[in-house]
């Protein structure tokens, strides 16, 4: 189990290890943990991007990192808090610790589409895991399946392809 999560120097550094370390944060204290904001840098001030930031929940317990979008703080307070207290998932993403490895493996290519194997498994006990075909078209980016975990493979494989010009053979990540 974690250490507890108690001061805020202690939440700076467990977002530091997760994230961009140069980072900072405005921290506030919640019943079951921590409200982080990001301190927009001067670049994201000049050019416009420090508007709707993303919020952050650290539980105080676990150092699970919950993502909410640019809601008040005493919004995402709420909504953390109530969540916690009736065992409802909250209504942001958990962002830490990833919750699926994903990988995918080429079958066949051509000038139109290329052919994965998708597979997913989960870092829930009992895992789940799925596996299945995942057809792309180069052009569009249209696939077949459809679902949320063939878009994030569809989105690492093209952002692969754009790197050297190929597409990945074999890719793995976590989500």
């Amino acid at each position: 189990m974690p250490q507890p999560l108690e001061t805020k120097d202690q939440v700076a550094s467990h977002l530091a290890q997760i994230f961009d370390p140069s980072r900072e944060y405005r921290i506030y204290r919640i019943e079951h943990g921590w409200v982080c904001s990001p301190i927009p840098t001067t670049q994201e001030t000049a050019t416009g991007r420090d508007i709707g930031l993303t919020k952050l929940v650290v539980d105080g317990q676990t150092g699970t990192v919950i993502q909410y979008p640019s809601w008040s703080t005493r919004m995402v307070e709420t909504d953390y808090t109530e969540a916690r207290r009736t065992g409802r998932p909250p209504q942001g993403a958990q962002v830490y610790p990833k919750q699926w490895q994903v990988s995918l493996e080429r079958i066949r290519e051509n000038a139109v589409e290329i052919e994965y194997r998708l597979t997913t498994t989960s870092r829930t006990q009992p895992p789940q895991h799925s596996e299945g075909p995942l057809v792309i078209n180069k052009q569009s980016l249209e696939h077949r399946p459809t679902g949320t975990m063939q878009a994030m493979a569809v989105s690492r494989a093209k952002w692969r392809s754009e790197l050297d010009g190929t597409w990945p053979e074999r890719e793995m990540f976590e989500v």
